[in-house]
């Protein structure tokens, strides 16, 4: 069944923009239209005692505008942020920014998803995706799909195709590995 009496109840700080379980630990972040993000443990399903309320163990502040899309990578090692200021980061497990790239965008970024190890997505309000590599240290692609915000991103077990959604009502598919868009509906 879908519907359980067991709820998590998290009181932020701030109302929350977006929302990203870690792989393979009992944590939930929050991003948070004042800039932050939130991180959140919660009683693992194993727990003896699931009564037990969510506790806020971090609050990060790398962004100077809202923070509107986060999602843990692959190994959960890390967390990736995109910010209306137009930045992009990556954090470590400790919190602390691995990586930052100011003006990633030339619009607020409204969408984030890992990909492979050490890459991730990021969407726009004018949409437009990047591929991110933090190896590179830059954007590897670049696709400019909608005539409005990316509101979501999905991909293939394998990462050799992703789709967009955006708010022109259009979804977008991608060829990765060739670097080119294959279809966009009208």
């Amino acid at each position: 069944s879908l519907v359980s009496d067991d709820t998590m109840q998290c009181h932020s700080s701030s109302m929350i923009f977006d929302i990203d379980f870690h792989p393979q630990r009992d944590f939930v972040a929050a991003a948070l239209v004042d800039g932050a993000v939130e991180l959140w443990q919660h009683p693992s399903v194993a727990s003896v005692n699931q009564q037990e309320a969510p506790a806020k163990v971090l609050v990060m502040r790398h962004h100077a505008k809202s923070c509107r899309g986060l999602s843990f990578d692959v190994s959960g090692s890390g967390l990736y942020t995109g910010s209306s200021d137009l930045s992009v980061v990556a954090v470590d497990s400790s919190g602390e920014v691995a990586w930052r790239m100011d003006n990633a965008h030339t619009s607020p970024i409204n969408c984030i998803r890992s990909g492979p190890t050490g890459t991730f997505f990021s969407g726009d309000d004018d949409g437009v995706l990047k591929v991110w590599d933090i190896r590179q240290k830059n954007a590897v692609l670049s696709f400019n799909l909608h005539k409005d915000f990316v509101s979501d991103i999905t991909f293939n077990e394998n990462y050799t195709r992703a789709v967009t959604a955006s708010g022109d009502g259009t979804i977008s598919i991608l060829n990765l590995r060739q670097g080119k868009p294959m279809k966009t509906t009208e």
